[in-house]
């Protein structure tokens, strides 16, 4: 089949209504093409779905599932994942002084929950990215032993919105 531009002002059921309809081979042809394309960007589309949903993580579909019920429960309105981790990120450093050392840090816990979706004490000595610095003994330290809090407070952050958001 020859590539086709779908003719979005055309219902797909106008289209299969018109197939009974008398015209032309041309006409025909041209109606039937049209039926041919939309299916096959239907299944493109549910190609690219399937594949993204065997990418997706366990805790990446938690997180899907608490924003819809978050959303259908209280009427809060969406906010995609970067925008809450910034959001979240912005709201911790309003309720600390942090030096910039503390800064660099969180900022490397920033593009990690962007990669990663959950941040958890464990992790520090479990990724590379953090146990290769000396893990959760050293970033404790540069946090003055409240690393913990801080990651607690974090998370708190990322789905405390008043009810805004889901």
């Amino acid at each position: 089949m020859k590539p086709v531009a779908v003719n979005p002002a055309i219902s797909l059921e106008k289209l299969l209504e018109d197939l009974e309809a008398p015209g032309d081979d041309a006409a025909l042809q041209w109606r039937t093409n049209q039926i041919l394309a939309r299916i096959q960007r239907r299944n493109k589309r549910l190609d690219e779905l399937n594949t993204a949903l065997k990418e997706t993580t366990s805790e990446e579909i938690a997180a899907d599932i608490i924003t819809l019920i978050r959303r259908f429960a209280i009427g809060s309105s969406l906010m995609n994942h970067e925008e809450r981790i910034q959001k979240a990120v912005a709201r911790l450093k309003k309720a600390h002084t942090f030096s910039r050392q503390e800064l660099s840090w969180l900022s490397r816990m920033e593009k990690y929950l962007l990669e990663e979706t959950v941040l958890q004490v464990e992790v520090f000595d479990e990724d590379s990215r953090f146990k290769a610095q000396g893990g959760f003994q050293r970033l404790d330290k540069i946090f003055r032993h409240e690393l913990a809090s801080i990651v607690t407070e974090l998370n708190d952050y990322l789905y405390d919105d008043g009810g805004n958001a889901a």
